[in-house]
């Protein structure tokens, strides 16, 4: 299900500023304006552009989200916020503001700005043509490239990075999880290890990279999910990060993929809360302890 368009603002508004000698964009959200289906909304979330990932075209701006926390603590933890193939829509921002409300540096990546953007398009498989070509440096790149630009922001815990994203931006957690020195923390929303990213050698899946991930990870699963397939036995990943956790709801109403995403059918407003909490507590526990 495609999520509706965002409609313009005018409590929106711009500010810029310079980071490590380039110039930057923000296109603001002021609270309340402009509020999300979930609770716990932050006083603030902007806009924001920073370089590109690639080598080759450093140029290229990246557009996402960002949320700042309004909160007594100095300084604060950074989370990376990885969507799902429909890009950074109004739950993805609002799900951005919640992380910012409790207590962190939210910062949620465009990744498909590069092919024009998907908020545009309505039918899935074409949305699908877009995200599962994107070559895998090209995704893992401009993650960096988004978590580089926020341990440059004022207030920020640099040393302090944790991951988390839904469905497609589930399996990219893995990813980044397994390749990213920053990360110190990940928390994976039904995302499919199965997911192959395109690298240069070949089709590279979350269980090709699970031997490689030594932090600590938590999975959120619904009971009746049957999307993210996992293998049994000696065929089952072997995932090296120390406090490794898989958490299925035990929700009555039995929840199934995509629970979490309140503009869906399969919405679960039990087993979202639950998991959401779980997944508060893991980032307390392992960025903020």
């Amino acid at each position: 299900m495609q999520p509706a368009a965002e409609k313009e603002s005018a409590d929106d508004h711009d500010s810029t500023g310079d980071v490590a000698g380039r110039r930057w964009h923000l296109r603001g959200l002021l609270p309340g304006r402009r509020p999300g289906p979930g609770p716990g909304r932050s006083r603030r979330t902007r806009r924001a552009s920073w370089p590109g990932g690639r080598g080759e075209d450093r140029r290229l701006r990246h557009a996402g989200l960002r949320g700042a926390p309004c909160l007594g603590q100095r300084e604060y933890p950074i989370v990376l916020v990885i969507s799902e193939v429909f890009g950074v829509h109004e739950y993805i921002r609002d799900s951005t503001r919640r992380f910012a409300k409790a207590g962190y540096y939210a910062i949620a990546p465009e990744l498909f700005k590069r092919e024009g953007g998907v908020a545009q398009l309505t039918n899935i498989q074409d949305i699908l043509k877009i995200v599962l070509a994107q070559p895998r440096p090209q995704t893992l790149g401009d993650l960096k490239a988004a978590v580089d630009w926020a341990k440059t922001r004022p207030g920020v815990r640099a040393d302090s990075v944790g991951v988390t994203g839904w469905c497609w931006g589930g399996s990219t957690t893995i990813q980044v999880a397994a390749t990213n020195p920053d990360m110190k923390a990940a928390v994976a929303w039904y995302g499919p290890p199965a997911r192959p990213y395109q690298g240069p050698s070949g089709a590279v899946t979350g269980f090709d990279v699970a031997k490689d991930i030594k932090i600590p990870f938590l999975f959120l699963l619904g009971s009746t999910d049957t999307n993210p397939r996992w293998p049994t036995g000696a065929s089952s990943p072997k995932w090296s990060s120390r406090g490794t956790a898989t958490w299925k709801s035990s929700s009555t109403t039995a929840p199934g993929h995509g629970f979490h995403a309140d503009y869906r059918p399969s919405y679960n407003p039990v087993a979202a809360a639950d998991a959401w909490k779980r997944c508060i507590d893991w980032f307390n526990q392992y960025l903020k302890g």
